[in-house]
């Protein structure tokens, strides 16, 4: 057992929270279905509450359980044996995240937790529970596979480079990108993370809002559908997955920025619109800009700048993102 104990202590301290949580991602649902059972898990919530109600509790314990409000010890008497450090660290991803509540005001020797009942609800049913735990690096591997490389080839022989991402409308499978992604092209073709080619075709393009809507023949496997979220909070964190261009590469890559929401603007069009700190390139227009849970608020589209203002006045470009509602108003015309 000495010996047991001292490798599960190399354990954590070698890894990060999130990759240790990452790595047991069985045993963090179920801990997580536990916690949160009251909200999620009705059925698993009344075996619970008989199960640890007749260990000898006293009156007031016997009514928190009722109410779902549990301490770390709760799950060790309902499962008999756990890794009360991994239990501490779900305890922790899930109060950080805001899904549980620590009942801070309610006298007791051990900290007790009540799930945030109408919130947990709404991301479960919406499948984002384990986005908001795990965090960017499991919410990137997830969907990935689901932003696509889009090469426009002018009639000069010039290719360009920008992105689409994969959502879901009335079961048609779309890929949402930028108009000037696929505007004045001789031929456009589209590439998944693999380099496979896709079939499709364009449903609508619109110039002034810069949203173009494809229809894939055929979903690719192993693909999740993005979904959206109208609010878009400044200084909230988020990140952008696409293509950008790289200087002196051979190949066009996926890659992965992380930033927060600085503004809400319009443009001279009139165009609402919100600033992102992500570094953006020419290549990552259409690339999906992702919240914490795994959500789509908004699409970039272009960086805003005038010629020349960074070396005659100092003024660096702001990169421009599409709000999500924009684009939803636009697949619901379809």
């Amino acid at each position: 057992m000495a010996l047991f104990n001292y490798f599960r202590a190399k354990f954590y301290s070698m890894k990060s929270k999130s990759e240790i949580l990452i790595s047991r991602r069985d045993e963090v649902r179920e801990i997580t279905d536990f916690y949160l059972s009251k909200a999620i898990h009705p059925d698993l919530f009344k075996d619970i509450v008989r199960t640890i109600s007749n260990e000898g509790l006293s009156l007031a314990e016997k009514n928190r359980i009722a109410f779902g409000m549990f301490t770390y010890k709760h799950f060790l008497s309902y499962k008999k044996s756990a890794d009360m450090n991994l239990v501490r660290y779900v305890l922790e991803a899930l109060e950080e995240k805001l899904l549980i509540i620590s009942m801070d005001f309610i006298p007791s020797s051990d900290k007790i937790y009540q799930p945030n009942e109408n919130y947990a609800k709404q991301m479960n049913d919406f499948g984002l529970i384990e986005n908001i735990i795990f965090g960017f690096e499991f919410i990137i591997n997830n969907y990935r596979k689901s932003v696509y490389k889009i090469e426009n080839t002018a009639n000069s022989g010039d290719k360009d480079i920008g992105t689409g991402f994969l959502v879901s409308h009335l079961g048609d499978n779309l890929i949402i990108t930028n108009h000037h992604v696929i505007d004045k092209a001789k031929e456009i073709k589209i590439f998944d993370v693999d380099d496979n080619e896709l079939g499709f075709e364009i449903l609508v393009s619109e110039k002034e809002l810069d949203v173009a809507i494809l229809k894939l023949n055929l979903k690719p496997k192993d693909t999740e559908y993005l979904v959206f979220n109208s609010i878009q909070k400044v200084l909230s964190e988020i990140i952008t997955i696409g293509y950008p261009s790289i200087p002196m590469t051979k190949e066009a890559y996926q890659v992965y920025h992380r930033g927060e929401i600085n503004s809400h603007i319009e443009d001279y069009m009139g165009n609402k619109l919100f600033l992102i700190s992500a570094k953006t390139s020419s290549g990552n227009s259409g690339s999906p800009v992702i919240d914490k849970t795994g959500l789509v608020v908004g699409m970039i589209t272009r960086e805003l700048f005038e010629k020349g203002a960074l070396l005659e006045k100092g003024k660096l470009p702001y990169y421009g993102v599409i709000p999500s509602n924009t684009i939803l108003e636009l697949i619901n015309k379809l």
